[in-house]
């Protein structure tokens, strides 16, 4: 009976999925499994309706979404890959467009009194991590690897003998970028439109509209004339 009961229950998490509707039109994907976090969830968003559909993939998903008091979260369809973390503290705003999907083990943080702005069609794979403490704009098409990390921010304050301190600074991420495998993006960086970044990169600084570059120096490897994703 213990074995059939696991295979119940296996089944159900793996098929069953719920959609649940909030007033800011956010669409949260939470499966069978993890439902009794919706307790958590109605406490900072008022919840209009729940309704099964067919997944949109046939994972686990065990998330946490926390919205602290006067955050604002607005959107389309949100979803978090198996035990990912959306976490918005006071006064931050976080405003995508109609798709915003992360792989699993994923971490985004929005802090203070900073705005991340995503628009249509984000998607990442796993261990994604994103920081933003300031201002962040990604747009359109924006497609990244696993492990892929971009901040605004050192993390930890740190002032200078000089009386100067590290300040976070806005990351600007144009239309069709495609980010590769352990690449990070940190604080002041700038993307144009269909920029590729290669595997194991560091970005720092301004780059060109349709380059590909590479590495920690981010050198230019060839332009693009464009890219093709294989999946949306």
């Amino acid at each position: 009976m213990d074995l059939l009961r696991r295979i119940y229950y296996y089944f159900v998490n793996l098929y069953l999925h719920f959609y649940i509707q909030a007033d800011s039109s956010i669409i949260l994907v939470v499966p069978f499994s993890s439902l009794g976090g919706l307790k958590d969830i109605k406490k900072r968003i008022t919840v209009k309706k729940i309704t099964r559909k067919p997944p949109l993939y046939t994972q686990h998903l065990k998330c946490h979404v926390i919205l602290e008091e006067g955050s604002h979260l607005h959107g389309g369809i949100l979803e978090l890959g198996q035990d990912s973390q959306l976490y918005l503290t006071k006064n931050s705003s976080f405003v995508f467009g109609d798709v915003f999907s992360t792989g699993d083990f994923s971490i985004i943080m929005v802090s203070g009194d900073s705005t991340l702005k995503v628009s249509d069609n984000f998607h990442v794979m796993n261990f994604f991590r994103l920081s933003c403490d300031n201002a962040m704009v990604i747009g359109k098409n924006f497609l990244g690897s696993d492990f892929v990390t971009i901040r605004d921010n050192d993390g930890h304050p740190i002032e200078f003998e000089d009386g100067s301190k590290n300040d976070p600074k806005p990351v600007v991420i144009g239309d069709q970028v495609w980010i590769g495998l352990h690449s990070t993006i940190l604080k002041g960086a700038v993307l144009g439109d269909m920029v590729v970044v290669g595997a194991n990169s560091l970005v720092t600084k301004k780059v060109q509209k349709n380059w590909v570059v590479a590495g920690n120096h981010l050198r230019q490897v060839n332009k693009i004339k464009k890219w093709e994703r294989f999946y949306d």
